[in-house]
């Protein structure tokens, strides 16, 4: 096949691309790959760099408040 070739290659349709998630993350800090359950252990923190990962306001709840001590207030306001 010649350089350029107007033939197109095949590609079966029983070839798909791997689309499940394997647990691993690239620290946008320092570009190193971390698991997802070395990051939860760390919390959320990257274990090479330290650069701190954002956390949902319930992640971030359960890690400053005791177990079962965290009553919520006003629940029934929203932004507008």
């Amino acid at each position: 096949m010649s350089l350029f070739s107007k033939i197109r290659p095949t590609f079966k349709s029983g070839q798909s691309k791997k689309t499940s998630f394997d647990g691993w993350l690239k620290c946008p800090s320092c570009h190193e790959l971390v698991h997802s359950d070395e990051l939860k252990s760390n919390l959320s923190c990257c274990p090479k760099c330290d650069h701190h990962y954002p956390l949902s306001a319930k992640a971030r709840i359960d890690l400053l408040i005791d177990e079962g001590t965290f009553e919520e207030l006003y629940s029934e306001i929203v932004s507008s």
